[in-house]
């Protein structure tokens, strides 16, 4: 402000206080406007969430009720869903627990029907695929996970286990000197 300015009045011309100020046209879309607007796909989007569905898949079922149809809108919508589970305090870690659970029994039944034609090709494969299904639920559930070692003998390993081990010397060794050696 310049000294031959004079400062901008605080109140209307008839002294009456400013009027509140103007809303931004963005507010209109946060989270929380959205959720009184639209009660229904709120409750209807907790309740996805609630029963196992992505995120995405929600923003993609309710999107067409809040008018965000586009794929612009939906990264919005993701993160605006985003919100409404941590506002709703829903845990996501006992939902993909679950999750998992149903896709370790998935894969132990697919892998059931598959065993009959398998080849022996087939077997590793299909053997990661049920030890990657366990370990994920093992893991999402709070257990260690397993770690096993194998080891492949040689001939020349088997070998060398059945000769005797070398003799050991077993002298005991004497210190006579009582004073500590110190480097």
């Amino acid at each position: 402000m310049t000294p031959d300015t004079p400062p901008l009045p605080l109140t209307l011309p008839d002294g009456a206080p400013l009027p509140p100020r103007p809303t931004e046209a963005w507010r209109a879309h946060t989270g929380t406007t959205l959720a009184k607007h639209h009660p229904e796909a709120h409750a209807q989007a907790l309740d996805l969430i609630r029963h196992g569905e992505s995120i995405t898949e929600v923003a993609r079922l309710i999107g067409p009720e809040l008018g965000k149809t586009d794929p612009g809108s939906q990264d919005g919508l993701r993160k605006i869903i985003r919100g409404w589970i941590i506002e709703a305090q829903i845990d996501l870690t006992a939902i993909a627990r679950l999750k998992a659970a149903i896709v370790r029994d998935e894969a132990l039944e697919a892998a059931a029907n598959l065993l009959p034609q398998a080849k022996v090709r087939d077997l590793g494969p299909i053997a990661m695929t049920l030890t990657q299904a366990n370990q994920v639920e093992r893991n999402l559930g709070g257990l260690p996970t397993e770690i096993k070692l194998t080891t492949k003998l040689t001939l020349a390993d088997l070998e060398a286990l059945r000769q005797p081990p070398p003799p050991r010397d077993i002298t005991p060794i004497i210190d006579l000197d009582p004073t500590p050696t110190t480097p």
